[in-house]
C-alpha cells in the first residue's frame, strides 16, 4: 500500500487533518523523485516511501536511521530535528537542505521539509512526516521548474517564492510566486540579479550582500545561509523577507556557481527591527549569539579588527545527561555553560552557540595571549562552579586559533576546532566520570547508555 492509505488507515481520528496534509504533499508537491518519510517515535520505526510507490519499513535506533543523512550534514539536522521534537515551543515545521544517501551508496542534495503531526502529553512529537524533493533535478535543468507545477502548488500553499541564482552570470530564475507574493507581475519582472538588487531596502543591501558573497567566495563558511532584510512591493510599502538559501555548486576555486533558495515574508512574526533582530541574532535557549549573528560578524570583520582570535568550545557530557536526567536537566546544563562562558569574555566579543553543544568565541583586536588568558578564566569559572555538589557539573573542552599564527580569518573555525578536539580526547574521560558519579548521586536509576560519548 502506499504511504499515504497508511498514514489514514492508521490514524481515522486524524483522517480529515491528514487528507488535507497529503492533498498538498502528495499530489502537488514531489517529482517522481520524490521521497516521503513517517517517524513513529514510540516504535522508534522510519517508514519510507517514494511517491506513489510501495511503503518500505527500516527499523532501528535513532543512529541507525540518521545515517541517511550526510555527515556533514548530520550535526545541523539533529539539531533541529530535536528541537521541533522536544517542545511545540520551537514549531511544528522545518525546511532543511540536505545530501541523503541513495541506493548506490552515494549521496543526492534534497530540500526536506519535516512537519509534527502528532504531541503526547509532554508536548513531544511522536508522530512526523517529511518531504523529500530532489535538487539534483532541479540543477540539472532549470526548465524543469517551468513544468513543476507541483512544487509550485507547495510553494504558493507555503508563501513562499523560489528563486535560483547561477553567480557567474548574475541570471536568477524567480518562480511566479516569488514576483506574485510581492504584488509584481511575473511576466515584468526580469530573470537578473538587479530585479532583487534594485528592490532590498538601502539600508540593508550592503550587509546583505556582503553576507551572501561571503557564502559565495568562502567555502569554509559552510554552504548553508539565511539573511533577513527589507524588500519593496509593488505598491511600494516594504516587506521583511527571510531567504534562506543552500549552495548546490563550486567551481574548483571553491567559488559558488549556483544557489537556490526561498524567500519568504516575516512581517507577522516581528513588530519592529528590532524584535525582529533579537529573533534572528539571539538562540533562544541560552540567549548566547546565534549561528546566523556569528556569520554575519565573522564577514563583516576588517583589517581594523586583526588579530583576530577565535576559541571553539564543546560540552562535555550533555548527551549523558539528556539520556538519564532528561532533556530538561540538558537544557538546564546548557543554560549554565552560556553563562558561565558569557562572564569571561569582552563586550565587543561575539559568543554564539553554533550547535546543540557547541560555543564559538569570536575575538576582534584579540592577541595569542589575550585569548590563552580568557580560556584559562573559562577553565577557572567551570571549577568553581562544580564546587558545589548541587551543581550540575560543567566540563568544556576548547581549542583557539588565531590571525596573529598565520591562521586565514575563514580557517580560524576548523583550526580552533582540530585544537578543541586534541584538548577533548586528553580529558573527556576523566570529565564523563564525574558527570557519570553526580548522575548516580542525583538520579534515581542508573544510567541506561552504554556508550562512553558525551
Amino acid at each position: 500500500m502506499c504511504l499515504t492509505s497508511f498514514l489514514l488507515d492508521m490514524m481515522l481520528g486524524q483522517r480529515e487533518q491528514l487528507e488535507k496534509i497529503f492533498s498538498t504533499i502528495a499530489d502537488n508537491l514531489f517529482s517522481r523523485d520524490g521521497l516521503l518519510w513517517l517517524w513513529e517515535m514510540p516504535s522508534e520505526t522510519l517508514y519510507l516511501s517514494s511517491a506513489k510507490q510501495e511503503l518500505k519499513t527500516f527499523s532501528g535506533k535513532k543512529r541507525s536511521w540518521r545515517s541517511l543523512i550526510h555527515p556533514l550534514d548530520r550535526r545541523d539536522f539533529l539539531v533541529r530535528f530535536d528541537n521541533m521534537f522536544l517542545s511545540r515551543e520551537k514549531g511544528d515545521h522545518f525546511d532543511f537542505f540536505h545530501r541523503i544517501k541513495t541506493d548506490s551508496s552515494g549521496y543526492q542534495w534534497v530540500l526536506t521539509q519535516f512537519y509534527v503531526i502528532d504531541r503526547d502529553e509532554a508536548d513531544r512529537a511522536i508522530r512526523v512526516i517529511a518531504l523529500s524533493l530532489d535538487l539534483a533535478s532541479l540543477n540539472r535543468q532549470k526548465e524543469m521548474y517551468d513544468n513543476a507545477s507541483r512544487m509550485q502548488h507547495a510553494l504558493d500553499a507555503a508563501r513562499a517564492g523560489l528563486w535560483d541564482w547561477n553567480a557567474e552570470t548574475n541570471e536568477v530564475y524567480y518562480s511566479p510566486r516569488y514576483a506574485s507574493m510581492m504584488g509584481y507581475d511575473p511576466a515584468h519582472f526580469p530573470n537578473e540579479l538587479n530585479s532583487w538588487v534594485s528592490r532590498v531596502h538601502r539600508d540593508d543591501l550592503e550587509k546583505t550582500m556582503q553576507l551572501q558573497y561571503g557564502y559565495i567566495n568562502s567555502p569554509e563558511l559552510g554552504d548553508v545561509f539565511e539573511s533577513i532584510y527589507r524588500f519593496r512591493a509593488a505598491d511600494g510599502t516594504y516587506n521583511w523577507i527571510m531567504s534562506r538559501a543552500k549552495v548546490v555548486d563550486r567551481n574548483k576555486a571553491g567559488r559558488a556557481r549556483r544557489i537556490i533558495g526561498l524567500h519568504t515574508i516575516v512581517n507577522e512574526l516581528h513588530e519592529s527591527q528590532e524584535a525582529l533582530a533579537n529573533i534572528a541574532n539571539t538562540d533562544q535557549l541560552t540567549r548566547l549569539a546565534s549561528r546566523l549573528a556569528f556569520d554575519t560578524e565573522l564577514a563583516a570583520l576588517t583589517e581594523a579588527d586583526y588579530p583576530v582570535s577565535l576559541i571553539y568550545i564543546d560540552m562535555d557530557g550533555l548527551k549523558r545527561i539528556n539520556d538519564n536526567l532528561g532533556h530538561e536537566a540538558g537544557d538546564g546544563m546548557l543554560v549554565a555553560a552560556a553563562d558561565l562562558v558569557r562572564r569571561v569574555f569582552r563586550s565587543r566579543d561575539t559568543i554564539a552557540r553554533v550547535g546543540g553543544d557547541e560555543f564559538v568565541a569570536l575575538l576582534p583586536r584579540c592577541s595569542v595571549n589575550v585569548a590563552l588568558r580568557l580560556m584559562r578564566n573559562i577553565r577557572s569559572a567551570c571549577r568553581k562552579h562544580n564546587a558545589s555538589p548541587d551543581n550540575l557539573p560543567v566540563f568544556l573542552s576548547m581549542g583557539m586559533a588565531s590571525t596573529e599564527q598565520g591562521v586565514d580569518l575563514f580557517q580560524l573555525q576548523t583550526a580552533a576546532d582540530q585544537n578543541m578536539i586534541r584538548q577533548k580526547r586528553k580529558s573527556a574521560s576523566g570529565n564523563y566520570r564525574v558527570i557519570d558519579r553526580w548522575i548516580g548521586e542525583h538520579a534515581d536509576r542508573r544510567i541506561q547508555d552504554a556508550d562512553k560519548g558525551g
